[in-house]
């Protein structure tokens, strides 16, 4: 062997035998705690309290370990709003962002509740009291009991939960309640996009409800689509996914029809009810379904076909009249007969013609004159 080749064999050896060697330390050094901490589990997520004011409330939220290592449990109340017309809550933990007013913030009328140590796999009860104040406003107020982790063991020192998890508490304060909802807009769409005429199916039917009352409110009914001639084509829930609408806030509900075929104008008619009086309210809109791309190719194809079903046709009929009917034998000039004349020659037959008719007039004269000579 070469001295290259051999110290390049020798080199390789001595890589795979330090990736088996520090292969274990290297899993050793990276502990799966990073990953596991990350884990909780709470309950309820959604916690609806009807309050009444100068009254104090216990709301219970349960803590879950899902880890196989303790964990470090840090809880924190804050008060949320809609951040998006999706219904995806925004904790406002920026000072500016709070309204720390008892009249208003659900976290003014709570005490904190600090850290606690929470085995593997174990579960806490979390007790959270909410005095509400005689001067609360009446309607909805809105906060969020958020739980995060952290490993306790000196192996996961810099590996915790960033992202919390919490319970939403939906407070209704009773008194002057407004539950007023409107349909900011309803209309089809494909694609994310509003539509007028689609070529094809599935079609979304989008409904944004505008809350402009004092309370949550979550909106229920059915969308009804008919076709031109005037039967139902389908009858969907407004959502799959059903959520309440926040005060001052348009939250975006989404369902879809999965038809593709489909064909002319439909109507689409949207009736939903809300609230505890069960108010009704309803939008209608419609869309046309024309594929031209298809209707386009289906019409080129039959330009073509009668193209060559013309000139089929026209080539039958000739090869049936060269079957039927052969063709005459082509004449030239030489072989028509021309009659000659001798254009110095009176004509005969005129001459002849105008010699007969002649003496029948000198008859009728003669014939006239006699009787004159007799006397």
């Amino acid at each position: 062997m070469k001295p290259w080749r051999f110290k390049l064999a020798s080199l390789t050896a001595l890589a795979f035998s330090l990736l088996f060697i520090l292969s274990p330390l290297a899993h050793a050094a990276t502990p799966d705690i990073g990953a596991a901490a990350q884990s909780l589990q709470i309950s309820p997520t959604i916690i609806n309290l009807n309050a009444d004011k100068n009254n104090t409330y216990l709301i219970r939220v349960s803590v879950t370990n899902e880890t196989a290592h303790d964990l470090s449990v840090t809880g924190a109340i804050d008060d949320f709003a809609a951040k998006d017309e999706t219904g995806t809550p925004r904790i406002l933990t920026n000072f500016e962002e709070q309204s720390e007013s008892p009249t208003v913030s659900f976290k003014a009328w709570t005490q904190p509740i600090g850290k606690f140590v929470l085995a593997s796999h174990a579960s806490k009860t979390v007790d959270v009291t909410a005095a509400v104040p005689a001067k609360a406003e009446s309607g909805g107020h809105y906060g969020v009991i958020r739980f995060t982790g952290a490993p306790t063991s000196p192996h996961g020192q810099g590996v915790g939960l960033n992202a919390s998890l919490g319970s939403l508490v939906l407070v209704r304060v009773s008194g002057n309640i407004s539950e007023r909802l409107s349909v900011a807009s309803f209309y089809a769409a494909k694609n994310s996009k509003k539509i007028g005429i689609v070529q094809n199916g599935p079609v979304t039917f989008v409904t944004r409800f505008e809350n402009i009352g004092n309370i949550h409110v979550e909106p229920t009914g059915l969308i009804t689509v008919t076709n031109m001639l005037g039967k139902t084509t389908a009858s969907l829930p407004i959502s799959n996914d059903p959520g309440n609408v926040l005060p001052d806030s348009i939250r975006r509900f989404e369902q879809t029809l999965n038809k593709k075929w489909l064909f002319g104008k439909y109507s689409v008619t949207l009736n939903a009810t809300y609230g505890q009086t069960n108010k009704t309210i309803s939008a209608t809109t419609s869309f046309w379904v024309i594929p031209y791309t298809l209707i386009i190719i289906v019409l080129l194809a039959l330009a073509a076909l009668i193209l060559v079903l013309r000139k089929l046709i026209k080539g039958y009929n000739r090869r049936l009249i060269e079957k039927h009917a052969p063709l005459a034998k082509p004449t030239t000039r030489s072989q028509i007969p021309v009659q000659s004349y001798d254009q110095t020659k009176p004509n005969k037959s005129k001459k002849t013609t105008a010699h007969a008719k002649k003496p029948k007039h000198k008859n009728k004269a003669k014939n006239k004159r006699s009787p004159k000579k007799k006397k």
